[in-house]
Formats: C-alpha cells, sequence, structure tokens
C-alpha cells in the first residue's frame, strides 16, 4: 500500500509539474516583434554591396486605411538613397490579400512585369504596349495558366470573356498601369491583376492595387527599369 501511495504522489506531482509548465499563452511566440519602420530599415537601410550600385528598389509603405507611400530607391556608394517619393492609394479593404475579390492589396516582393496603357508611350523604361479592344486580362479561374495574363480575344474570339477585364474598358484608371508582378504562378483565384496604375483621386480606394496620380505614374515610368523588385509592406 506504502508503495502504491508513494507512486499515485508521483503521478499526481508529474501531472501538476505540466499543467504549470504549459505556456497558457503560446500564441504569444507568433506575435509580430517588427515594426513596420524597422522592417523599412532592413530593406533599405542596411549597407550594401557597391556593386549594386545604380540598381532601382520600388516601395511601397501601407500607411492607414486606403492609403501608402510610394518610394523608388537607387543604390548609391553602398546603400540605398530615395530618388523619388509620391503618395498612393491601395485596396478598399487595407493590405493583406488572402483571395481574388477580397479588395485587399497584397503584401510582399516581387519582380514587376511590362507597362501598358491606353494611351501611348510616354517614355517608359519598361517594354510598353499600347492597350487595344482586343486586349483582356484574365480574371477568370477556370482558364487556368491563362489566368492572371494578358489575353487576346482574336486568338479564341468564341471563348467566353464576360469575367475577364476589358482593358480599354477603364480609361483614366489605365491610361497608364504596371504589371506588379504578383501572382507570377497564375494560381486560380488567389488574384489577379494587381497593377500600378492611375487613381481616381487622392482618396479613392482601389480594387487591390496600387494607384496614383497621372503625374507621378509617368514620372515612375520613366524611372523603373527590366528587373525591378518591388516590396509592399
Amino acid at each position: 500500500m506504502k508503495k502504491t501511495a508513494m507512486i499515485l504522489m508521483a503521478v499526481l506531482l508529474a501531472g501538476l509539474c505540466l499543467t504549470s509548465c504549459t505556456p497558457k499563452k503560446a500564441y504569444m511566440t507568433n506575435k509580430n516583434i517588427c515594426t513596420q519602420d524597422e522592417y523599412e530599415k532592413t530593406l533599405f537601410g542596411q549597407p550594401i554591396s557597391v556593386e549594386r550600385n545604380g540598381e532601382i528598389r520600388l516601395g511601397i509603405k501601407c500607411t492607414h486605411d486606403i492609403y501608402a507611400d510610394l518610394t523608388i530607391y537607387e543604390a548609391k556608394d553602398g546603400k540605398y538613397e530615395p530618388i523619388f517619393n509620391c503618395p498612393a492609394v491601395i485596396g478598399q479593404n487595407g493590405p493583406g490579400k488572402h483571395a481574388e475579390g477580397d479588395t485587399k492589396t497584397p503584401l510582399g516582393t516581387w519582380v514587376i512585369g511590362e507597362a501598358y496603357g491606353i494611351k501611348e508611350n510616354p517614355g517608359a523604361l519598361l517594354p510598353y504596349t499600347q492597350v487595344t479592344e482586343d486586349m483582356y486580362w484574365c480574371a477568370t479561374g477556370s482558364h487556368g495558366d491563362k489566368y492572371n495574363q494578358l489575353i487576346y480575344k482574336s486568338d479564341d474570339p468564341d471563348a467566353d470573356y464576360s469575367e475577364d477585364e476589358h482593358l480599354i474598358e477603364y480609361p483614366g484608371v489605365y491610361d497608364y498601369f504596371i504589371d506588379l508582378g504578383y501572382n507570377k504562378g497564375c494560381a486560380p483565384y488567389a488574384g489577379n491583376a494587381i497593377f500600378l496604375h492611375v487613381w481616381r483621386n487622392a482618396d479613392h480606394y482601389t480594387g487591390g492595387c496600387v494607384a496614383v496620380s497621372e503625374e507621378n505614374m509617368i514620372q515612375i515610368l520613366k524611372l523603373l527599369p527590366v528587373g525591378t523588385v518591388v516590396t509592399i509592406y
């Protein structure tokens, strides 16, 4: 009996120890301990190799609600120097895109794509395609590998394009735009047509894109070369 009692006591003490030693707030380990300003410093404030002189980076900092700051950096003498800055607007529901239709702007880093526009090329460094009646941006997830790509109706006249973006139907907004490079893997329903384009006004949200004034958009087109990396944070 004495031996049995000692065993029971050991089991009880072990249980109490496990209960008291188990963290009650394990989620605390997942807290974000890096502020946005610290993240910005990590991206653009650290010393870099002088061999990267001339490299251009694009940073889009989501400040609050639908508002953001857009900055273009150039690598000079071992660090990134801002060479252009302007206000921007983002998606209706702010940053943090998860799926198509959530009207959020995605966070992340990508290599930007090409430039497009209803208007003629204003002097873009990127390859520039002037939009025609024939052009759509595939927004139909069922189209598989065509999703989130520029498509031409003339290639398949009988297809259903009702859910795709007919680019020429957005004058003003799509007078000039750049494919920001989001979802280049064309994952269905992950989000499509995330562009940097002309805003409607300084207080009008987008459907998930980033938008700036037409004047600033033209300046941006003249500054961003092929291979520019963009980070939205």
